[in-house]
């Protein structure tokens, strides 16, 4: 089941509204909502027929009772631990007329149970009023569950009542709209009944009630802090934040032109929100001519129907040629030839997919060459297509036969001669071709390590004297320098290690011996020996995007940090 559960997590990330939003306050004592808004493979294989039935909507307590009678089923001694709304996010669905939790009513759930003294879960998932999919669960829980439903002494259609009128707790008017529930009990087993919804200036608001009692327990809105563009000009001992704030964009990926060393050109690719929970709604390209902290321009026009610009590359001889090229989150890939005044879409033999890698070819003027992988993120049919390749500059697209689930793509600083490249996948580690995609083989002694979730690599050197990896993965920094045999963890001495995110190797590194490394949630370290020691020189988040300036100039380094979401009274 886990293998599942890992099979699915974007999935959830991207479909699931209410999971991201209700992170849960230390307050309030609760571990993070995302977990209880997964949807389970069985689910995933009924929600698309379910949701064109006609709703029916449910309370709290009604849906607790309705996934209380299969639980039983599954064993005579199941107990709740976690009931919350869910609504998907799939654009094919947007369409339909999904009740907006109005009354404390919601057509959708998932509702988990526990086997006592066992790791045993259950899911039940509720789609229109109507159980769609029942999925046993083999990860432990700790939390203390609900006896019966006896516990609940007010229902959702009171607590929803009681903060309408009230505390002012309004409908949130994005996407999964209106009021979201939760019912689970926190750590001193004290059962909490929340309701999301929006203050009164519309942000992201969440109140809690004692299940048991009704009393008025916390009133909290989401807020973010930090985040953003981030500059360096000293090879990252001082960053300046330059983020575009005011243009209502938040930054998700930046490639720098390869003449920057006399253009000073950044292209930033940016999402557009609704709010910070409910999701992505728009995308564009800013650029700046004069480095990040002169004068942006920015292409929204052109993007406005893409839910955000997720993968940037700049052509080798841009100088000459002005080619940019942007992957999108939902409409595949799209080019401008005029510097990123204007783009076009180049989709023919893609369909309109996330496009999560995006390089191009070293010798780009001479083979036109492009790969990208692409995935399927709609509700019903989660599908990675793997790696397409492009041998006329975007104009059409081939399918490789390359492994699924790609997270990103190197090639070789050699790539016209030796035709090698490499991928990094979500579950299966490592993978080298040496003929343009062809075929694929696994790099066996980097998956014995088995931290086999690549999240980004760099390939520098050259033929003659090899090829020097460095992979990052979830669980660490790895480095190869004799052609993949033997690999060398690099973060070991990282305290405060959380996982590996985004790296950026100097373009000086065989005298300088310097590169960065992005990890989760806690922040960029640098290392100027190579990856043995590493200091801490930008903030605690997690960074989405690292580049260092290309030329003789020094390092010039910028870094794309997630903002840091909490709640706080209000």
């Amino acid at each position: 089941m886990k293998n599942n559960r890992s099979i699915f997590g974007k999935v959830f990330a991207l479909v699931v509204a209410v999971g991201f939003a209700f992170t849960f306050i230390p307050l309030l004592g609760f571990t993070p909502w995302q977990d209880a808004t997964r949807r389970s493979p069985t689910e995933l294989s009924s929600l698309s027929s379910a949701m064109t039935q006609p709703s029916r909507t449910l309370t709290v307590k009604e849906a607790y009772v309705l996934a209380q009678k299969e639980a039983q089923r599954w064993h005579g001694e199941a107990k709740l631990y976690d009931l919350i709304s869910t609504d998907a996010r799939d654009n094919s669905l947007a369409s339909l007329d999904i009740p907006r939790g109005l009354g404390g009513r919601r057509a959708n759930w998932n509702v988990f149970f526990v086997q006592p003294g066992t790791d045993k879960r259950l899911l039940v998932s509720i789609v229109n009023g109507q159980v769609a999919g029942i999925e046993e669960l083999d990860d432990p829980i700790r939390l203390p569950f609900f006896e019966n439903t006896n516990e609940l002494g007010i229902d959702s259609d009171q607590a929803w009542r009681f903060v309408t009128s009230q505390l002012g707790l309004k409908p949130h008017d994005g996407w999964a709209s209106g009021y979201h529930y939760r019912l689970r009990k926190r750590e001193d087993s004290v059962p909490i009944l929340s309701i999301r919804g929006a203050d009164i200036k519309n942000a992201p608001a969440l109140v809690a009630l004692n299940a048991r009692t009704g009393e008025f327990i916390a009133r909290v809105h989401k807020v973010a802090s930090g985040g953003g563009l981030f500059v360096s000009n000293d090879g990252g001992r001082n960053w300046t934040f330059i983020s575009r704030a005011e243009l209502g964009f938040v930054p998700e990926v930046i490639a720098l032109s390869p003449n920057y060393a006399t253009d000073r050109i950044v292209f930033a690719g940016f999402s557009k929100f609704i709010d910070e929970i409910v999701g992505k709604v728009s995308g564009s390209i800013n650029v700046s001519k004069l480095g990040a902290r002169g004068t942006w321009s920015t292409s929204q026009s052109d993007f406005a129907d893409t839910k955000g610009i997720i993968s940037l590359a700049v052509s080798p001889t841009y100088l000459e040629d002005q080619m940019v090229f942007a992957g999108t989150a939902d409409a595949g890939i799209f080019k401008s030839t005029d510097g990123g005044v204007h783009w076009a879409s180049v989709n023919s033999g893609l369909p309109d997919l996330h496009t999560s890698a995006l390089v191009v070819s070293p010798q780009y003027a001479k083979d036109r060459t492009l790969y990208i992988s692409v995935y399927d993120y709609h509700l019903s049919r989660s599908k990675s297509y793997g790696v397409f390749k492009s041998t006329d500059g975007g104009a059409s697209w081939q399918a490789t036969n390359s492994p699924d689930k790609v997270t990103c793509i190197a090639l070789s600083p050699d790539y016209a001669a030796d035709h090698t490249l490499y991928i990094g996948t979500e579950e299966k580690g490592l993978f080298k071709s040496s003929d343009g995609g062809a075929t694929w083989n696994s790099i066996q002694a980097f998956s014995k390590l088995q931290e086999n979730h690549v999240t980004d690599m760099t390939v520098i050197g050259n033929k003659d004297e090899g090829y020097t990896l460095f992979v990052g993965t979830r669980y660490g920094l790895f480095r190869s320098t004799d052609g993949e045999e033997t690999w060398v963890s690099l973060t070991d001495n990282i305290a405060a290690y959380k996982g590996g995110w985004k790296i950026a190797v100097s373009p000086h590194y065989e005298d300088d011996h310097t590169l960065f490394f992005g990890t989760f949630r806690s922040g960029v370290y640098k290392s100027t020996d190579g990856g043995v020691t590493w200091e801490l020189v930008l903030g605690s988040s997690t960074p989405k995007a690292i580049a260092i300036s290309p030329g003789p100039q020094g390092l010039i380094v910028y870094a794309v940090m997630e903002p840091v979401f909490g709640w706080e009274s209000y």
